[in-house]
């Protein structure tokens, strides 16, 4: 019997000595997210960690790092969205003008446009820069930079808003004017010639100034509105007076997906120009059609004041259509009429133009086109070689977006 209770005393200090070795189980503690936690750590368990974290270093062991926290959707700030563009127009042209004595011919390569653009949309805020590549001597000066060296200059150049996932937007700066764009947007024909409203300069398609736009509902247009200087974009403000335009384009059957291209146009801008504030208004009508396969219209504009006489009164009619008949080839022809004094019966240009052109690639096509211009005896007088054939062929590539 002693020998049994000696056996037991003995075990029983053995387990009290073994259980005083092992430390007690941390208690768990709550706590906010927001404190915090601090775990108590032992002398050995210290020292070993920085054993473990010195050899890490000195073996130049990755150390892992913790992974960030998420941000709440409804505090995280909007990435800015860059968009880039580049479009070129490298052109090959043949111009046979006839003369009293014969035909004269001229043959020469050229860039018609040049452009590379950069947009940035953050939120609901907006910026656009175009630089765009012409002749120094192209506004008819007989000195330019470097000699006559192709240089890069701003065709837009614009800071804007918008409200209500952009059915209001607001442009500051050098910004699109109103009725170009939307026509060149029609026609897509930019890459053979301007429009006949260009042409006769009775616009210009961007200016220094402001434009607001607002888009009516399920796609049935636009109505807006632009101050500008007057100028164009291609020379400073020369008066005190500021051109104001205002623009609506409807499409009364967008409810119809199938004939939601049909359109109607209407501008009026009233303003001046030059040193001498010349009269300088403009209204224009149209009607056009911007289908997928198939574009084409009708425009006339009525100008009060053109050039450098504010009093004359002129007009000019563009018909124009480009189709897409198979796919990947393209048909385009242009009919336009412009009437440079309407007190000068013959003092007018009548302009016909045929072009063909097949899709290499999506950014890339070829075009051949021919045109004839015939002036007016007036017209001839005041401009001489515009009696002319011109034959071209024309390379046109575009990434990203494009300019009308």
């Amino acid at each position: 019997m002693k020998v049994h209770l000696l056996i037991f005393a003995s075990l029983f200090t053995i387990c009290a000595a073994a259980e005083a070795q092992i430390p007690p189980e941390p208690e768990p503690v709550f706590v906010s997210e927001s404190e915090p936690v601090s775990v108590p750590v032992s002398e050995s368990e210290a020292a070993s960690e920085a054993a473990s974290v010195s050899v890490s270093e000195s073996e130049s062991e990755p150390v892992a790092v913790p992974s960030p926290v998420a941000v709440p959707e409804a505090l995280a700030m909007p990435s800015v969205v860059w968009t880039p563009d580049l479009e070129i127009f490298a052109r090959y042209n043949l111009n046979l003008t006839n003369t009293d004595a014969d035909t004269a011919w001229f043959h020469s390569f050229d860039l018609t446009r040049a452009h590379v653009g950069l947009r940035a949309d953050y939120s609901f805020v907006h910026a656009r820069l175009l630089l765009e590549g012409a002749y120094s001597t192209e506004q008819g000066s007989l000195f330019g930079v470097a000699g006559d060296s192709f240089v890069a200059r701003f065709r837009e150049a614009w800071v804007g808003f918008d409200l209500d996932s952009r059915a209001f937007e607001l442009h500051a700066g050098m910004v699109r004017t109103l009725t170009i764009p939307s026509l060149e947007s029609a026609s897509r024909l930019r890459v053979i010639e301007r429009m006949a409203l260009e042409q006769a300069g009775f616009a210009s398609p961007a200016d220094l100034g402001v434009t607001a736009t607002w888009q009516f509902p399920y796609k049935f247009g636009f109505a807006a509105m632009g101050m500008y200087s007057g100028e164009g974009y291609m020379q400073r403000e020369l008066n005190r007076g500021k051109n104001v335009e205002a623009a609506v384009e409807v499409h009364p059957l967008a409810f119809s997906e199938a004939l939601r291209p049909l359109a109607i146009l209407a501008s009026y801008v009233h303003g001046s120009t030059g040193t001498a504030s010349l009269r300088a208004n403009r209204l224009t009508t149209a009607l056009l059609w911007s289908g997928e396969r198939l574009r084409g219209g009708a425009m006339f504009t009525y100008a009060w004041g053109n050039g450098d006489d504010g009093a004359i009164e002129g007009s000019t009619l563009d018909l124009f259509v480009r189709a897409e008949p198979v796919k990947n080839w393209l048909v385009g022809a242009r009919f336009s009429r412009t009437l440079r004094n309407l007190d000068v019966g013959d003092d007018r240009l009548t302009h016909v133009m045929l072009t063909t052109g097949l899709r290499i690639a999506e950014p890339l096509e070829v075009f051949a086109a021919l045109s004839r211009t015939i002036p007016g005896a007036a017209a001839s007088l005041a401009m001489p070689g515009s009696d002319s054939w011109d034959i071209s062929l024309i390379v046109r590539t575009a990434l990203g977006g494009t300019t009308p």
